[in-house]
């Protein structure tokens, strides 16, 4: 329990600086875990922030849940973590509907060169209202997506590095010119 918590707090102490995001605008697939298998969808609206939209269902528990996700490249652009939060709405079998808050906490990679990304998240879970039979859930989820619409970047290209390229070819053309004008 205590390696979680230091994670979780490694995980929110870096995830706010600066991010280019992963390299993908939208994504669909299927997460799992022992006793879980849902449907996924996710939706980039700014450079490193998304939003993912659950269907998931158990045994006695189908739940529906929008969380928006803020990502932090770690190993350069195709691994990303994230931090993020959102809201649930359920139904729990011979106990009824509920609602609550979700957050989540996890690593994503987009596999070089294939259109699939990976990904493993933590989702603590409070029941806010109605009635499920326990006030909180805590799962940890694997997932799965099939890459839909990829980033207009390629995976070997960033437009700050092109252009930095291009100022070195151009100074490197100026400093040519200016020794053989000598």
């Amino acid at each position: 329990m205590i390696r979680i918590i230091c994670l979780i707090a490694i995980f929110i102490g870096t995830s706010f600086g600066e991010a280019t995001a992963q390299k993908y605008k939208s994504a669909a697939g299927l997460r799992m875990d022992g006793q879980l298998i849902g449907l996924t969808y996710s939706q980039r609206f700014f450079n490193r922030t998304t939003a993912e939209l659950n269907v998931d269902l158990r045994s006695r528990e189908a739940r529906v849940s929008a969380i928006g996700k803020f990502h932090k490249p770690i190993l350069g652009q195709s691994l990303t973590m994230f931090v993020g939060g959102g809201y649930h709405f359920g139904t729990y079998k011979d106990f009824g509907g509920f609602n609550g808050a979700d957050l989540t906490l996890g690593i994503e990679h987009k596999i070089i060169l294939l259109p699939f990304s990976i990904g493993f998240e933590i989702n603590p879970s409070i029941h806010l209202a109605g009635n499920h039979p326990d006030w909180y859930t805590f799962q940890t989820v694997f997932s799965i997506k099939y890459v839909i619409r990829k980033d207009k970047e390629g995976y070997f290209s960033n437009s700050q590095q092109r252009q930095r390229q291009r100022n070195r070819r151009k100074r490197l053309k100026e400093r040519l010119k200016s020794k053989y004008e000598e």
